[in-house]
């Protein structure tokens, strides 16, 4: 039997791709290093596990949505489509998926799907730290270092209170999801007519 566990991370930010990961660990796997959701890590303990993961696991695969894809297609479609994807690049194919979450669209695997799964799954756990780790390292040192004064050092692209009041002063970048931020717009929009 071959197990994949599968999360995504960036659902919500107003800026900034979402990003999933696919991981099979071996089936003898024994979580003594402590391996669990990636919101309940430190900085530095997720880095220790991104390596430790990408060591050990059988194989693993993550995929990025660009914001012009969630404008496109919305939200869950993206991250739906990147699910999918990761699943699909996987040389070794799984028969049994555990998705954290409610809802899955993704085809031609046997798909279960748990909410909170990243907190009673290793693998789908591992799937969270490896998403995280990737897309903060995007935030912080690519994106973060093109728009300073939106503060993705910190808030990963997420609607801070910081982050919002940039939008409202410098306006939107290229990796801002303008269906995310249109109330933001809208806000900005209304100012100005008063």
């Amino acid at each position: 039997m071959v197990f994949a566990g599968v999360d995504e991370v960036g659902r919500g930010a107003l800026a900034g791709p979402v990003t999933v990961a696919a991981v099979v660990l071996p089936n003898d796997f024994e979580n003594t290093f402590g391996i669990k959701d990636s919101k309940l890590l430190s900085f530095q303990k997720r880095t220790e596990l991104y390596e430790l993961i990408t060591t050990v696991a059988i194989e693993f695969n993550i995929v990025s949505m660009e914001v012009e894809v969630i404008d496109e297609i919305n939200i869950l479609r993206a991250t739906m489509s990147a699910m999918q994807k990761s699943l699909d690049s996987l040389t070794v194919k799984p028969t049994s998926v555990l998705i954290d979450g409610n809802y899955s669209s993704i085809s031609g695997y046997n798909v279960r799907t748990q909410i909170k799964a990243d907190t009673h799954n290793v693998t789908v756990a591992a799937a969270s730290i490896l998403a995280k780790v990737t897309r903060d390292r995007l935030m912080i040192n690519e994106l973060h270092h093109q728009y300073e004064q939106y503060q993705w050092n910190k808030n990963k692209g997420y609607a801070t209170f910081e982050h919002r009041n940039a939008i409202r002063k410098y306006g939107m970048t290229p990796f801002h999801r303008k269906s995310f931020c249109k109330n933001i717009l809208q806000e900005i929009e209304n100012e100005r007519l008063f």
